[in-house]
């Protein structure tokens, strides 16, 4: 399918943090890995990512706060460093 323009899906993963996570909770796996899409808007380059801090809200119960907010943190950083 042509979609007419460049558009790319990465998935990130940090396999310790995905351990952690999974140890805790096997049901994070259908969240994993982290996307971040990065596509051209006109004459912009954009880079998006769903934030692992509101994915994980899709597990109430699950005790993952914390690490989300940690991987949250450290793909906002890669992705700023790219401007």
């Amino acid at each position: 399918m042509e979609l007419g323009r460049e558009y790319r899906l990465l998935e990130v993963c940090n396999p310790k943090a995905a351990k952690e996570a999974l140890d805790k909770d096997p049901k994070v796996g259908l969240l994993l890995p982290c996307t971040i899409a990065i596509y051209v808007d006109g004459s912009i380059t954009r880079i998006s990512l769903l934030r692992p801090s509101m994915l994980l809200n899709l597990i109430p119960e699950s005790k993952l706060t914390n690490l989300g907010a940690e991987a949250e943190q450290k793909l906002k950083a890669a992705i700023d460093k790219t401007r």
